[in-house]
């Protein structure tokens, strides 16, 4: 194992298992490593959540997870927020397989509902999600050509590289978000390192969000959007 760390592949993989968000997850090259960058999304879906208050009779809030991967952040937000039901979705059902596992360790697994999906192609059974309060996604972001780390090497190239610009997913899910957020709803998105002003700009020009709030992660690096739908 050390041997094969000397060479890059990431130690999570080698252990089976990455802590996140204060949780433990497994996780094997089928899903990417969780970082500590992306524990962003869950704070911020988290305490919009929290200001929505108790749901009224009958309505529950419902989290969509866009290329959920391991699941760490709808296991998270899930874990962190009672009255949310969440949908985990992902194009890998290798991932949705790790995901689900992780939501059963958590016995999350009647609030949290793993499903195969492009981005936000809605799953058959699943029309309670037609609309829901918060969409958080941490989707490939790496442009085509762009250099690595030799341990990010290791981890699935489908849900790393997004096209020649990098922003080939996150362009759709800005298209498509709104078709599903209920009015006031929030978009809680990561993005790359450089591609702040992008994607700014591109929930700006959809006309559907207001204003986004860019958020740093600990290296003050900017490294999410959080866009709320207009009313």
């Amino acid at each position: 194992m050390v041997a094969r760390a000397a060479k890059g592949e990431p130690i999570a993989y080698l252990v089976g298992w990455k802590e996140f968000y204060s949780l433990r997850f497994k996780v094997t090259p089928d899903v990417l490593v969780p970082r500590p960058e992306t524990e962003i999304l869950v704070s911020e879906a988290v305490a919009y959540i929290r200001r929505l208050g108790r749901p009224q009779l009958g309505r529950a809030i419902r989290l969509w997870d866009v290329c959920t991967g391991s699941g760490c952040v709808a296991v998270a937000v899930a874990s962190q927020a009672q009255e949310v039901q969440v949908l985990a979705t992902d194009v890998s059902p290798a991932a949705l397989a790790v995901a689900a596992e992780n939501a059963g360790a958590y016995g999350l697994a009647g609030r949290v509902r793993c499903r195969a999906a492009d981005l936000l192609a809605l799953p058959d059974d699943c029309g309670d999600f037609a609309e829901v309060q918060v969409v958080t996604a941490n989707p490939p972001y790496v442009a085509e050509g762009d250099a690595v780390a030799e341990s990010v090497r290791h981890e699935p190239p489908a849900a790393l590289y997004a096209g020649k610009d990098g922003l080939c997913f996150i362009r759709r899910i800005i298209v498509a978000a709104p078709r599903f957020l209920a009015p006031g709803g929030a978009l809680v998105m990561e993005y790359g390192c450089g591609q702040a002003d992008a994607v700014r700009d591109l929930i700006i020009e959809g006309g559907a969000f207001d204003e986004p709030r860019i958020l740093r992660d600990a290296q003050a690096i900017e490294r999410a959007a959080v866009a709320v739908k207009r009313r």
